[in-house]
């Protein structure tokens, strides 16, 4: 595995997006609308990459104290705003 497959773009977007949420509670899957602010553009990015984000839509959707199976799926993003950029890498040298 190449090193620079898991480091963020240099210079990249900030994105603020609302957002089709599906979960499941019980037996039945529900649809939740949410916000999400991430650098990531795709619902399979955000879900497999942006810790930060499914751990603030499972607090949101389940509450912190709900102890079964917690089944989140990002299915479609609705609105995309570009709201800044991301700090180029600091640990990187410039030329």
């Amino acid at each position: 595995m190449d090193s620079n497959e898991n480091k963020k773009k240099v210079g990249g977007n900030i994105y603020y997006m609302t957002a089709d949420v599906f979960y499941k509670k019980k037996k039945s899957t529900c649809r939740h609308d949410a916000w999400i602010v991430t650098t990531y553009e795709t619902p399979g990015e955000i879900m497999a990459h942006d810790k930060q984000t499914m751990s603030r839509l499972s607090n949101e959707i389940y509450g912190a104290t709900y102890k079964g199976d917690k089944h989140i799926i990002i299915r479609n993003i609705r609105t995309k705003k570009v709201v800044g950029k991301t700090n180029p890498d600091l640990n990187e040298k410039h030329g």
